[in-house]
């Protein structure tokens, strides 16, 4: 007895991890749960990009691969005492006044030492993938340079009339565990400390 009511359909669900409902409100991932697949995307991209991005399965792998060549460019600049890279690709206020706008996009590809690239590659290839397989290669794109966009924006806040500057890909890497971490609260993440000691 009673009409019968169809559930409330979200337009933007983003996921649901037992009884408990998650949304990032976030513009990079805002319409992926709309799509007919999250899982074999290449479609969804354009032309030349497509494919490149579809020769290393993913964009999170194609974006760890171009971090360790940028990287393998630094050492051998650094070894030749040629700094240019970072002096152009680093964002820094002066860079910004001097009119290289591309440095709020080309400071996340650029790592201080093996450490810091080791770790943040490390945190991208486990929690990254997980979030791309989720709401596909379009929208992690959009989420991985949102975030570190929205770091530099930021950064740029604190300091930008002073000389310092910040490269490194944190606060796009960032920007993927906090979506897993929406996308998944229920779920265990063991991390190995030092390789060695497991932490849950």
């Amino acid at each position: 007895i009673g009409a019968h009511r169809a559930p409330l359909q979200l337009r933007h669900p983003v996921s649901i991890c037992g009884r408990r409902k998650s949304v990032l409100f976030f513009w990079g991932m805002l319409g992926s749960s709309n799509q007919r697949s999250v899982h074999g995307p290449f479609e969804r991209f354009s032309g030349p990009f497509r494919d490149l991005v579809a020769r290393f399965g993913s964009v999170i792998q194609f974006v760890i691969v171009v971090n360790v060549v940028v990287f393998f460019f630094q050492l051998i600049g650094n070894a030749a005492k040629l700094p240019y890279l970072e002096q152009f690709l680093a964002l820094s206020g002066d860079g910004l006044r001097r009119g290289f706008l591309w440095q709020p996009l080309t400071y996340m590809f650029l790592h201080y030492d093996i450490w810091h690239i080791l770790i943040n590659m490390l945190f991208l290839w486990f929690f990254g993938k997980e979030v791309e397989y989720f709401i596909g290669p379009k929208h992690i794109t959009r989420l991985y340079l949102g975030a570190g966009l929205a770091g530099a924006a930021l950064w740029l806040l604190f300091n930008f009339t002073s000389a310092a500057t910040v490269l490194g890909a944190s606060a796009a890497v960032l920007g993927c565990v906090i979506a897993f971490a929406t996308l998944f609260p229920d779920r265990d993440v063991t991390l190995l400390v030092f390789f060695v000691l497991p932490v849950t």
